[in-house]
């Protein structure tokens, strides 16, 4: 491309890696090269799609112009490069590393480049980690969050997980924070239905994963139990779906569902389908399978208005015997925090150093305190709109 600027992309013999010398003096490769420009001709003889040919010259050149050390790079320098493997310099010009690179945007190229896997425990191997594209996805805010992920690439496939650059320097160590890309849309409600408070629905219920019965201790750390109605609706179930202190499971009595937290994490994710273990930092904020779209247990400041103006549109059960509907504390959460049931209170997301915040309904009045994530509280689960 130096000594001929007008030459065509194609295919050229090229001896690659130093003359090979007497008797023959012949070309010794055939090289796909990309003339388009001399970026181009560099990233296209170092390696790209099928072909890795690691010319040395062309790695070098790439890497000493800052052409091929990153996905981001080649796709600054060489904006018509197409998807799929290239031979990246980030590990110095004599050891190219094949890295995979979408590239639809500069985006989606930091994005992948940063690094993502198809099996979160890494028994399928990872794309190869790039410094460069890390820190630029970081610096970009391309992916520090999954959020993030979700707005800079709607389009991005399912089943893959992204390594995310929030919460560590960049770039992180492979896997030290991790999304699933998810699908992008939106989970289907519970069948209690949903209420719309703000920029977010809440679940007209309770919500609990694999309950058991009360005076049971669940077995390991994510416990819920059944509970029970304390003094809940005297009318029909069908008068008040949610039955003031929880679901109806056909008896006379309104089952009251209550979780430590981190049931109370597993049951909003299971929502989803999806099981959190599965999912790396940002899950217990609901940024799982439907990244910003997850169910998830509130954050604080979405807890606080679930009892808007003293109105109770959710039909929160009231501590206080004079409101309806009441419900109080009593006994039957075995492996909880005093063995209590306090179907009163609810859990939030957010920890507060040692403890998770929670709100109360008290005599109309809507309160904030925090606990100890063994209580067992009430738990309705949120998605962002």
């Amino acid at each position: 491309k130096t000594v001929w600027s007008g030459a065509t992309t194609g295919i050229y013999k090229l001896a690659a890696n130093g003359d090979p010398g007497p008797p023959t003096n012949e070309p010794v490769i055939d090289v796909n090269c990309n003339m388009t420009s001399l970026a181009s001709a560099a990233i296209s003889g170092c390696g790209y799609g099928a072909a890795t040919p690691n010319v040395t010259g062309d790695c070098t050149a790439g890497y000493n112009n800052a052409y091929n050390q990153s996905c981001n790079q080649v796709k600054t320098a060489w904006d018509a490069a197409p998807t799929g493997n290239f031979e990246l310099t980030h590990g110095g010009a004599g050891s190219p590393a094949t890295v995979y690179c979408n590239m639809t945007s500069l985006a989606t190229a930091a994005i992948t480049g940063c690094g993502y896997n198809t099996d979160l425990e890494g028994d399928i191997p990872a794309n190869e980690y790039v410094p460069g594209d890390c820190t630029y996805g970081k610096t970009n805010t391309y992916n520090q969050t999954c959020a993030e992920i979700l707005a800079a690439w709607p389009a991005r496939p399912d089943g893959y997980y992204y390594n995310l650059t929030s919460n560590v320097a960049a770039p992180p160590d492979p896997g030290s924070s991790t999304c699933s890309s998810g699908g992008g849309g939106e989970p289907p409600d519970p069948a209690c239905g949903v209420t719309t408070i703000g920029s977010i629905k809440v679940t007209n219920c309770n919500i609990a994963k694999d309950p058991v019965a009360n005076g049971t201790n669940p077995a390991g750390t994510e416990k819920c139990w059944y509970g029970k109605g304390i003094s809940c609706y005297a009318e029909p179930y069908a008068t008040h779906p949610s039955g003031g202190c929880g679901t109806d499971t056909g008896g006379s009595n309104y089952d009251k569902y209550l979780c430590n937290h981190a049931g109370a994490i597993a049951a909003c994710h299971a929502l989803n389908g999806v099981n959190p273990e599965q999912y790396g930092d940002g899950c217990d904020t609901g940024e799982c399978t439907y990244l910003s779209k997850g169910w998830r247990l509130p954050t604080n400041s979405e807890l606080a208005t679930f009892y808007p103006a003293g109105s109770n549109p959710l039909e929160l059960c009231d501590h206080n015997s004079n409101r309806s509907p009441y419900c109080t504390y009593y006994g039957g959460c075995s492996g909880s925090a005093n063995t209590f049931c306090y179907p009163y209170v609810i859990w939030s997301a957010e920890d507060t150093g040692g403890s998770f915040y929670d709100y109360f309904l008290n005599n109309g009045v809507w309160g904030s305190n925090s606990h100890v994530s063994t209580y067992a509280f009430s738990v309705r689960c949120v998605r962002s709109l």
